[in-house]
Protein backbone atom coordinates (compact mmCIF):
# COMPACT_ATOMS: atom_id res chain seq x y z
CA UNK A 1 0.00 0.00 0.00
CA UNK A 2 2.64 2.55 0.71
CA UNK A 3 4.62 1.60 -2.36
CA UNK A 4 1.71 2.15 -4.11
CA UNK A 5 1.18 5.90 -2.55
CA UNK A 6 4.52 6.37 -3.53
CA UNK A 7 4.29 5.78 -7.14
CA UNK A 8 1.33 7.39 -7.27
CA UNK A 9 2.78 10.90 -5.12
CA UNK A 10 5.71 10.65 -7.76
CA UNK A 11 3.53 10.50 -10.64
CA UNK A 12 1.67 13.17 -9.58
CA UNK A 13 4.46 15.43 -9.27
CA UNK A 14 5.50 14.64 -12.83
CA UNK A 15 2.65 15.11 -13.81
CA UNK A 16 2.18 18.64 -11.98
CA UNK A 17 5.79 19.47 -13.94
CA UNK A 18 4.60 18.76 -17.01
CA UNK A 19 1.43 20.77 -16.60
CA UNK A 20 3.94 23.78 -15.72
CA UNK A 21 6.28 22.85 -18.72
CA UNK A 22 2.98 22.77 -20.97
CA UNK A 23 2.35 26.94 -19.99
CA UNK A 24 6.01 27.49 -21.03
CA UNK A 25 5.45 26.76 -24.80
CA UNK A 26 2.52 29.72 -24.94
CA UNK A 27 3.69 33.13 -26.01
CA UNK A 28 1.53 36.16 -25.25
CA UNK A 29 2.03 39.36 -26.66
CA UNK A 30 1.99 42.48 -24.15
CA UNK A 31 -0.78 44.23 -26.80
CA UNK A 32 -3.02 43.37 -29.78
CA UNK A 33 -0.85 43.50 -32.84
CA UNK A 34 0.41 42.32 -35.90
CA UNK A 35 3.25 39.51 -36.26
CA UNK A 36 5.91 41.87 -38.54
CA UNK A 37 8.58 39.07 -38.16
CA UNK A 38 9.68 35.75 -36.86
CA UNK A 39 13.50 34.74 -36.60
CA UNK A 40 13.77 31.99 -35.03
CA UNK A 41 12.64 28.26 -36.98
CA UNK A 42 10.37 26.02 -35.80
CA UNK A 43 11.09 23.22 -32.83
CA UNK A 44 14.85 25.76 -32.79
CA UNK A 45 15.93 26.03 -29.18
CA UNK A 46 16.21 29.63 -27.87
CA UNK A 47 17.65 31.36 -25.29
CA UNK A 48 16.34 33.73 -22.39
CA UNK A 49 15.28 37.18 -23.91
CA UNK A 50 15.72 35.73 -27.20
CA UNK A 51 13.32 37.06 -29.50
CA UNK A 52 11.10 34.79 -31.34
CA UNK A 53 8.14 37.51 -32.78
CA UNK A 54 8.55 41.13 -33.88
CA UNK A 55 4.83 42.79 -33.16
CA UNK A 56 3.93 45.88 -34.64
CA UNK A 57 0.43 47.80 -33.33
CA UNK A 58 -1.66 48.48 -36.73
CA UNK A 59 -1.70 52.29 -36.71
CA UNK A 60 0.53 53.43 -34.74
CA UNK A 61 4.58 53.28 -35.65
CA UNK A 62 7.52 53.67 -33.24
CA UNK A 63 11.17 55.14 -34.14
CA UNK A 64 13.89 54.53 -32.88
CA UNK A 65 17.04 56.85 -32.64
CA UNK A 66 20.02 57.65 -30.31
CA UNK A 67 20.86 60.67 -28.53
CA UNK A 68 24.29 61.83 -27.35
CA UNK A 69 24.91 62.84 -23.81
CA UNK A 70 25.81 66.27 -24.03
CA UNK A 71 22.31 66.64 -25.47
CA UNK A 72 21.00 64.28 -22.60
CA UNK A 73 22.50 66.27 -19.48
CA UNK A 74 20.35 69.65 -21.04
CA UNK A 75 17.38 67.91 -21.13
CA UNK A 76 14.51 69.47 -19.13
CA UNK A 77 13.02 67.23 -16.40
CA UNK A 78 9.96 66.47 -15.36
CA UNK A 79 8.70 64.59 -11.53
CA UNK A 80 12.65 64.24 -11.12
CA UNK A 81 12.62 61.96 -15.02
CA UNK A 82 14.38 63.45 -17.89
CA UNK A 83 12.45 64.19 -21.17
CA UNK A 84 10.47 66.48 -19.57
CA UNK A 85 7.66 68.87 -21.18
CA UNK A 86 10.41 71.20 -23.14
CA UNK A 87 10.73 69.29 -26.11
CA UNK A 88 8.96 68.63 -29.38
CA UNK A 89 9.76 66.02 -31.62
CA UNK A 90 9.20 65.94 -35.60
CA UNK A 91 10.04 63.05 -37.93
CA UNK A 92 10.62 63.19 -41.76
CA UNK A 93 10.46 60.21 -43.17
CA UNK A 94 12.84 59.15 -46.29
CA UNK A 95 13.42 62.51 -48.59
CA UNK A 96 10.39 63.52 -48.19
CA UNK A 97 10.24 67.54 -46.46
CA UNK A 98 6.84 66.78 -44.71
CA UNK A 99 7.28 67.33 -40.65
CA UNK A 100 5.10 64.57 -38.64
CA UNK A 101 4.45 65.09 -34.61
CA UNK A 102 6.00 62.00 -32.31
CA UNK A 103 5.25 61.64 -29.16
CA UNK A 104 8.04 59.91 -26.71
CA UNK A 105 7.36 56.47 -25.75
CA UNK A 106 10.36 55.32 -23.89
CA UNK A 107 14.28 55.90 -23.81
CA UNK A 108 17.09 53.67 -22.21
CA UNK A 109 18.99 54.78 -18.64
CA UNK A 110 22.02 53.60 -20.02
CA UNK A 111 24.26 54.61 -22.65
CA UNK A 112 25.62 52.85 -25.05
CA UNK A 113 29.26 51.73 -24.83
CA UNK A 114 30.53 52.46 -28.17
CA UNK A 115 28.77 55.58 -29.19
CA UNK A 116 28.26 56.72 -25.73
CA UNK A 117 24.39 57.73 -26.68
CA UNK A 118 20.68 56.85 -25.20
CA UNK A 119 18.22 54.88 -27.02
CA UNK A 120 14.91 57.07 -27.55
CA UNK A 121 11.57 55.72 -28.86
CA UNK A 122 9.23 57.83 -30.21
CA UNK A 123 5.58 56.82 -31.08
CA UNK A 124 3.26 58.60 -33.90
CA UNK A 125 -0.02 57.58 -35.52
CA UNK A 126 0.50 55.67 -38.90
CA UNK A 127 0.30 58.86 -41.87
CA UNK A 128 -2.51 58.28 -44.05
CA UNK A 129 -0.37 59.70 -46.87
CA UNK A 130 2.64 57.72 -46.85
CA UNK A 131 3.62 53.64 -47.01
CA UNK A 132 5.98 52.96 -44.11
CA UNK A 133 7.49 49.34 -43.23
CA UNK A 134 9.48 48.54 -40.59
CA UNK A 135 13.16 49.08 -40.97
CA UNK A 136 12.67 52.06 -42.56
CA UNK A 137 14.88 55.60 -42.32
CA UNK A 138 13.77 58.45 -40.63
CA UNK A 139 14.83 61.96 -39.55
CA UNK A 140 14.31 62.94 -36.42
CA UNK A 141 14.34 66.97 -35.62
CA UNK A 142 14.52 68.10 -31.60
CA UNK A 143 13.40 71.74 -31.36
CA UNK A 144 16.05 72.83 -28.29
CA UNK A 145 14.78 76.46 -28.32
CA UNK A 146 12.94 75.51 -24.71
CA UNK A 147 16.13 74.62 -23.32
CA UNK A 148 18.64 77.13 -24.74
CA UNK A 149 15.59 80.29 -24.06
CA UNK A 150 16.52 82.51 -20.64
CA UNK A 151 13.45 84.19 -19.86
CA UNK A 152 9.82 82.32 -19.71
CA UNK A 153 7.42 82.60 -23.05
CA UNK A 154 4.07 82.42 -23.26
CA UNK A 155 2.82 78.67 -24.16
CA UNK A 156 -0.45 78.09 -25.87
CA UNK A 157 -2.27 74.85 -26.39
CA UNK A 158 -3.94 74.16 -29.84
CA UNK A 159 -4.98 71.22 -31.82
CA UNK A 160 -2.71 69.61 -33.72
CA UNK A 161 -4.48 69.97 -36.79
CA UNK A 162 -4.62 74.05 -36.49
CA UNK A 163 -0.61 74.12 -36.69
CA UNK A 164 0.55 74.13 -40.75
CA UNK A 165 3.79 73.90 -42.29
CA UNK A 166 2.44 75.22 -45.91
CA UNK A 167 4.55 78.40 -45.80
CA UNK A 168 7.49 79.86 -47.89
CA UNK A 169 9.73 77.94 -45.43
CA UNK A 170 9.03 73.80 -44.90
CA UNK A 171 10.79 74.00 -41.80
CA UNK A 172 8.95 76.96 -40.27
CA UNK A 173 5.22 75.94 -38.42
CA UNK A 174 2.39 78.95 -38.75
CA UNK A 175 -1.00 78.96 -37.38
CA UNK A 176 -3.85 81.19 -38.72
CA UNK A 177 -5.71 83.98 -37.30
CA UNK A 178 -8.65 85.67 -37.44
CA UNK A 179 -9.21 89.41 -38.63
CA UNK A 180 -12.60 90.48 -38.93
CA UNK A 181 -14.69 90.39 -40.04
CA UNK A 182 -13.68 87.40 -43.06
CA UNK A 183 -10.37 87.21 -43.41
CA UNK A 184 -7.07 85.37 -41.72
CA UNK A 185 -3.39 86.27 -41.35
CA UNK A 186 -0.20 83.67 -40.62
CA UNK A 187 1.41 83.78 -37.51
CA UNK A 188 5.09 82.11 -37.09
CA UNK A 189 5.21 79.94 -34.03
CA UNK A 190 7.40 77.59 -32.28
CA UNK A 191 6.27 74.14 -31.83
CA UNK A 192 6.25 72.60 -28.31
CA UNK A 193 5.52 69.28 -26.66
CA UNK A 194 2.08 67.40 -28.00
CA UNK A 195 0.34 66.80 -24.67
CA UNK A 196 -3.31 65.84 -23.27
CA UNK A 197 -4.53 69.41 -23.42
CA UNK A 198 -3.31 69.40 -27.16
CA UNK A 199 0.04 70.98 -28.91
CA UNK A 200 2.16 73.50 -27.00
CA UNK A 201 3.32 76.63 -29.04
CA UNK A 202 4.64 79.83 -28.69
CA UNK A 203 4.82 83.27 -30.55
CA UNK A 204 3.31 86.49 -31.17
CA UNK A 205 -0.60 84.84 -30.11
CA UNK A 206 -2.32 87.15 -27.52
CA UNK A 207 -5.42 85.70 -25.44
CA UNK A 208 -8.80 86.02 -27.45
CA UNK A 209 -7.04 85.85 -30.74
CA UNK A 210 -9.20 83.19 -32.73
CA UNK A 211 -7.37 80.06 -34.64
CA UNK A 212 -8.04 78.70 -37.38
CA UNK A 213 -9.21 75.07 -35.50
CA UNK A 214 -8.91 72.65 -38.48
CA UNK A 215 -7.50 72.36 -42.52
CA UNK A 216 -4.85 74.98 -41.58
CA UNK A 217 -3.13 73.70 -44.78
CA UNK A 218 -5.38 74.43 -47.11
CA UNK A 219 -5.65 78.13 -46.38
CA UNK A 220 -3.65 81.23 -47.91
CA UNK A 221 -3.49 84.95 -46.87
CA UNK A 222 -6.43 85.61 -49.66
CA UNK A 223 -8.68 82.91 -48.40
CA UNK A 224 -12.34 84.20 -46.83
CA UNK A 225 -13.21 82.27 -44.05
CA UNK A 226 -16.84 82.51 -41.81
CA UNK A 227 -16.24 81.94 -38.13
CA UNK A 228 -18.58 78.71 -36.86
CA UNK A 229 -20.09 79.36 -33.62
CA UNK A 230 -21.47 76.68 -31.86
CA UNK A 231 -25.02 75.84 -31.43
CA UNK A 232 -26.68 75.08 -28.46
CA UNK A 233 -27.00 71.40 -28.24
CA UNK A 234 -23.51 70.21 -30.36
Amino acid sequence: MMRAESEWRAARANFEQAQEQVTHTQLRAPYDGVIAQVPVDNRQIVQVQETVAVIQQPGQLDVVFHLPEQIVQRMPRSNDAPFGNGLAYEVRFGNSDKPYLAQLASYTTQASAQSLAYEVTLTLPQPDDITLLDGMSANVRLDLSELQSTHATQVWHLPPEAVSYAGDDPNQAQVWRFVEPESVEAVLVNVGALTSNGLEVSGELAAGDRIVAAGAHRLTADTQVTPWEKEQGL
